[in-house]
């Protein structure tokens, strides 16, 4: 338990921190979920050569381990398809090769899901993660948008699944919506 909660401030700080938006639910429903055996293998992030090896886990799911300068992440992740277009939702795995945490420190934290818009070739998947300053700027305009809670640090996203869902593909098409891109190509 311990080592799934220190995993779970891991991913905050890597994924929140670059670009991906926390969510209570996740971006799927079962009827959603796609397999595709071109992700499978290791790939490098084009820029900043972070390693990410995916390996199928169960019938529609991976496990992907980044490896980010020695700091390792342990994420399931569900392809989605919504319409024509793909996404990845991350979630936190059990992480075990992470050291233990304070127990104190540890019941803060609970698990997310966070997403992004993708598109897979046979040589790079490209990453779209969302901006969470754009999403800090559109809900100032309009709160009412998707439900979500604010915090000094990030916005969580409350919403049900289904209400993701309409919402992402809303502004799937937005540019100002995400961040640059981060490209991986075959390892």
């Amino acid at each position: 338990m311990k080592t799934r909660i220190f995993a779970i401030l891991i991913f905050l700080v890597t994924f929140v921190l670059q670009g991906c938006i926390p969510s209570v639910h996740p971006l799927y429903s079962e009827d959603d979920i796609v397999f595709n055996a071109d992700i499978l293998g290791a790939w490098i992030e084009s820029g900043n050569k972070t390693e990410w090896v995916f390996e199928a886990s169960g019938k529609n799911s991976y496990i992907v381990r980044i490896n980010e300068r020695g700091k390792l992440s342990d994420l399931i992740v569900h392809l989605v398809k919504l319409e024509e277009r793909y996404f990845f939702d991350f979630y936190p795995d059990e992480n075990d090769h992470i050291d233990d945490m304070n127990g104190y420190l540890s019941i803060q934290f609970i698990p997310i899901h966070t997403f992004a818009k993708v598109e897979i070739t046979n040589d790079s998947i490209e990453i779209y993660r969302f901006d969470p300053n754009w999403l800090e700027e559109i809900l100032k305009d309009d709160p009412s948008l998707i439900k979500h809670e604010i915090s000094k640090e990030y916005i969580l996203l409350t919403a049900s699944t289904q209400e993701l869902q309409r919402f992402i593909l809303d502004y799937a098409e937005v540019r100002e919506a995400y961040l640059d891109k981060a490209v991986l190509y075959r390892d």
